[in-house]
């Protein structure tokens, strides 16, 4: 490791305080965690209707093309009557998220530190959090986890072992043995057919960034790539399946304003400078983004006094990737549907936000270093005495900010537990009632973290005949009082 850099030790350990400050809640607020009348019970009862495959053909021609999200979606814990199983499904999703950056960031480090990697794992994830509009949408609510933040991680893998996969030197960890460098392989085309089984915004970010790889290798290093070309060539047939599946074209058929590509580049074009702005602008991204510039030399200077190769790229061709990347997060849903996004497609435009600023920021900084426009072996230390304040404001932030209140909010009132409770005492009635006529009070609480639709006064609402056929009943009514309503 080169003299000059020292590990950024302070900040590690403070990234890693920060981020269990966010799993506090997240973990508690998941051990309240209920399946959803929206969409959860529908998957299942599906399939005991018409069995596990039929149920996901049934979906695949007649709703939406997301062949990987409906496999999820109909594997659901209700397919084993696990109803504890959406309590613990949001902390495998915490780990996959935190081990996904954590590898992502090993694979683009080579002055290995664990502590270092684990930090900055640790303020990706608290700036993750911080500013994401629905919590809900990101970690408790199964189909948009199933369809959304899974694709989110697979993709974040696929980039870590594309690295591992083609820079097979002592300083990336090497490629591994003949057996690992085949089953890493089979890993980027099983994550690209998954992901563009997912969502229709994620199957453009894998698309870009093959294109992206393809296109960096033949303009710029004169080289026919063969790996992204046939990964590139995969990606179109498997996102076929999803755009041109029946289902998917029942679904933009079904609404008026979709396929306006005008409407759609004019409002993407207006509420980027937006979100862009108040992201840029959060306190806490801008101090770690000024430690990140610190840290820098660590990361962009190998051992023997060259450069990374993985910052070392154009930076222009590089930030285009990167607002590539980000729009098309926005894009397809005003293409799609005619709206604004919704709250889960920004989640991901906003991930991809964080992962393009801080590499892009380590890709300029590699160029201007190399072409000697600044000394990185002269770069000062930042002022440690500056640090606490820096925590401070970040602590300040953190403590002001939607999110973070929410959710602590959301546990201290016990908003968060009452719900679990009514909840608990429904699922125990419909399971163990022998009446083939249920009839329900409304819940009491509406966390926001945790609670998305509840079923309808109208029992042929879907949500109420999904959840009755899914308990066996002829019907189920919900209504505010009478002799027919159960108590709390």
């Amino acid at each position: 490791m080169t003299v000059f850099f020292r590990k950024p030790i302070w900040e590690s350990v403070a990234g890693i305080g920060l981020a269990l400050l966010m799993l506090f809640p997240l973990v508690h607020l998941g051990m309240h965690n209920h399946a959803s009348a929206a969409d959860d019970y529908c998957y299942i009862d599906t399939v005991f209707k018409y069995g596990w495959f039929g149920a996901m053909e049934a979906n695949y021609t007649g709703w939406t093309g997301r062949y990987f999200g409906i496999l999820l979606n109909h594997s659901n814990p209700l397919l084993f009557h696990w109803f504890a199983g959406f309590k613990w499904m949001p902390v495998l999703v915490y780990a996959g998220l935190l081990y996904a950056f954590y590898l992502l960031i090993r694979k683009l480090n080579p002055n290995p530190g664990v502590l270092v990697n684990t930090g900055l794992t640790s303020v990706l994830f608290f700036l993750f959090v911080l500013k994401i509009p629905s919590i809900l949408e990101a970690f408790f609510w199964t189909a948009a986890v199933a369809n959304y933040t899974v694709s989110i991680v697979f993709i974040i893998l696929w980039l870590a072992v594309a690295i591992q996969y083609s820079t097979p030197t002592a300083a990336f960890a090497g490629g591994g043995s003949p057996w690992q460098r085949k089953i890493q392989l089979f890993l980027l085309f099983f994550f690209v057919f998954a992901i563009n089984g997912g969502s229709e915004n994620l199957v453009l970010v894998i698309m870009i960034l093959i294109s992206a790889w393809f296109g960096y290798e033949l303009l710029f290093r004169r080289k026919f790539h063969r790996l992204s070309f046939f990964l590139l060539l995969w990606g179109i047939f498997t996102a076929l399946l999803s755009f041109l599946s029946v289902g998917n074209n029942v679904r933009l058929e079904g609404n008026p304003h979709s396929k306006n590509f005008l409407f759609a580049l004019v409002e993407t074009l207006k509420f980027t400078p937006q979100l862009l702005k108040d992201w840029i602008l959060s306190p806490s991204l801008l101090v770690f983004t000024l430690l990140w510039l610190f840290a820098l030399p660590g990361f962009v200077k190998m051992k023997n006094g060259g450069f990374n190769p993985l910052f070392d790229v154009n930076p222009v061709y590089s930030m285009l990737v990167a607002i590539a990347v980000y729009a098309s997060q926005i894009f397809p849903s005003y293409y799609g549907i005619g709206i604004f996004p919704s709250p889960r497609m920004i989640n991901c435009a906003y991930l991809f936000f964080l992962l393009g600023w801080f590499y892009n920021l380590g890709v300029v900084y590699t160029f201007l270093a190399k072409n000697k426009i600044i000394a990185p072996e002269r770069f000062p230390v930042f002022p440690f005495a500056l640090k606490p304040v820096l925590l401070a404001v970040v602590l300040w932030h953190f403590a002001n900010s939607a999110n973070p209140r929410l959710m602590y909010r959301e546990l201290r009132d016990g908003s968060a537990a009452e719900f679990d409770r009514e909840m608990t005492a429904r699922t125990d009635l419909m399971m163990h009632s022998t009446a083939d006529t249920l009839y329900l009070q409304p819940l009491s609480v509406h966390p926001e973290t945790l609670f998305l639709e509840d079923i309808k006064p109208d029992p042929k609402h879907l949500w109420n005949r999904c959840m009755a056929g899914y308990f066996g009943k002829k019907a189920i009514y919900l209504v505010e009082t009478g002799p027919h309503a159960t108590p709390k």
